[in-house]
């Protein structure tokens, strides 16, 4: 009889080892820096999909999940890291917005995923419910971690370089004022300075024009990048441009008329697009004359 107490006594210990075992299967960590453990009733399906920043889609088992990576804003990445080795980021599907926790007192506790940093799971525990048929040949196979992004810093400082290389261009000036010229650009495509020719009052003409600063640019750019941090180099030049591009673009004259006078004076381009400017700018010559330029001009 006291064989058959202990043999009980002793199932019911292995039982209840098992059940604290697999109630501590999984670790969900949060933002707040809560660790939970226990076994996830709901929310992980079997099988995930994750949209990698291609546009492919790959499937992924519960099975052969390690760990979740959530992103620390909306709309960020998951980084998935499977059993097998390999590290998926991309965009999650198939996951609702509430996961439910049974702890080891039984109770399902409700987590909102918004609230998630990372979701571990066992390989013990994985071991147990994986599948003893391997997985279908329709499946598409997980691949390799992508190649890692420049981080900010490093985006910013190139932005700012391509900004500060200097690229030439040609004027052409439907205008009372310089009609053909040469002109030195920023790398975004912004004027810096221009030498030409005035044919209608026989004369040279140099403007110096204000754009914007390295340090509005760097500025721009880091802003850029740091609310949206999928953009590479490329997307974040084209943003850098549109946003410090002047739509008023003031400059310094200096010149001549009837090829030997000497003039000075200023005014300012008005953006119609990326090439084309209203030009509005006033000058007086050493006699007192006063000379205008009115008139479009082409930055190519």
């Amino acid at each position: 009889m006291k064989r058959h107490r202990w043999s009980l006594a002793f199932v019911v210990v292995v039982l209840l080892a098992c059940g604290a075992f697999l109630a501590h299967g999984e670790t969900i960590i949060t933002s707040g820096g809560s660790v939970l453990q226990g076994v996830i009733e709901f929310g992980i399906p079997a099988v995930v999909s994750l949209t990698s920043e291609t546009g492919d889609v790959f499937t992924v088992q519960r099975t052969n999940m390690k760990s979740i990576r959530f992103p620390e804003r909306a709309g960020g990445d998951v980084t998935i890291e499977t059993f097998d080795g390999n590290i998926l980021v991309g965009e999650l599907g198939g996951v609702p917005e509430v996961i439910g926790l049974k702890t080891g007192s039984g109770d399902v506790q409700s987590v909102k995923v918004s609230s998630i940093v990372e979701i571990r799971f066992e390989q013990a525990a994985v071991a147990e419910t994986a599948p003893t048929q391997p997985a279908p040949a329709t499946t598409k196979p997980v691949v390799a971690a992508p190649i890692a992004r420049p981080g900010v810093d490093e985006l910013v400082a190139e932005v700012v370089e391509i900004h500060e290389t200097a690229r030439g261009g040609v004027l052409i000036g439907l205008d009372s004022g310089m009609q053909l010229g040469f002109v030195s650009k920023s790398g975004l495509d912004i004027p810096r300075w221009a030498l030409g020719l005035n044919f209608l009052f026989l004369g040279v003409d140099f403007r110096d024009y204000f754009g914007p600063s390295l340090r509005t640019v760097e500025k721009a750019a880091l802003e850029l990048a740091t609310e949206d941090p999928t953009l590479d180099l490329e997307g974040l030049t084209d943003a850098v441009r549109k946003e410090v591009t002047p739509f008023i673009l003031p400059y310094l004259h200096v010149g001549t008329n009837t090829l030997i006078v000497p003039q000075i004076g200023g005014g300012v381009l008005l953006r119609l697009g990326r090439a084309f400017y209203v030009d509005l700018g006033a000058a007086i010559d050493i006699l007192g004359l006063p000379w205008l330029s009115v008139g479009l001009q082409i930055v190519l």
